[in-house]
């Protein structure tokens, strides 16, 4: 009896490690996939790593150039309404002249007479429209004089002025 009890105590110890062994087996194989799992995923997050650095720059490049390209259509813009202003102002000069200014200040002294006018007959409503009417149009005199005499009179003189603009840039 002896032999058959030491040999169940041999068999049960051998069931009882292989048990043993089944369940280290099974969380062995669970914790390796787990780090391969975490290992794979940072290979390839560091190999996504350079790809998106690159674009990353990429799209730092492309705004820069952008912003530049959008700098320069506001010079070139810029340029041309000067260029256009100074072209209409030279125009509106050669169709206004000193008599014509002398006019127009013949016509607001008229204007000035009517608001007295109003005034008298105490008609209040039309001369407070006159007086209003007689302070816009001595503004709009005097603008108009101010760019009789400060526009050049000759359209090589802008054409003189957008070449030296150019070249200084």
């Amino acid at each position: 009896m002896q032999t058959t009890t030491m040999l169940t105590l041999i068999i049960a110890a051998l069931v009882l490690a292989l048990i043993g062994l089944a369940i280290y087996s099974r969380r062995s194989a669970e914790s390796a996939r787990a780090d391969g799992y975490d290992e794979g995923y940072d290979d390839a997050k560091r190999s996504h790593d350079d790809r998106i650095a690159s674009l990353h720059e990429d799209i730092e490049h492309l705004h820069r150039t952008r912003t530049n390209l959008v700098a320069e259509h506001r010079l070139e813009r810029d340029a041309i309404t000067q260029d256009c202003d100074a072209r209409i102002a030279i125009y509106a000069a050669r169709s206004l002249t000193a008599e014509d200014i002398l006019t127009l200040r013949v016509v607001n002294s008229q204007l000035l007479l009517a608001v007295q006018t109003y005034t008298n007959l105490k008609l209040f409503d039309q001369a407070r429209f006159a007086n209003t009417a007689v302070q816009r149009f001595g503004q709009v005199i005097d603008r108009i004089a101010e760019a009789l005499t400060a526009v050049p009179t000759q359209p090589e003189a802008i054409a003189a002025d957008t070449t030296a603009q150019e070249a200084a840039a």
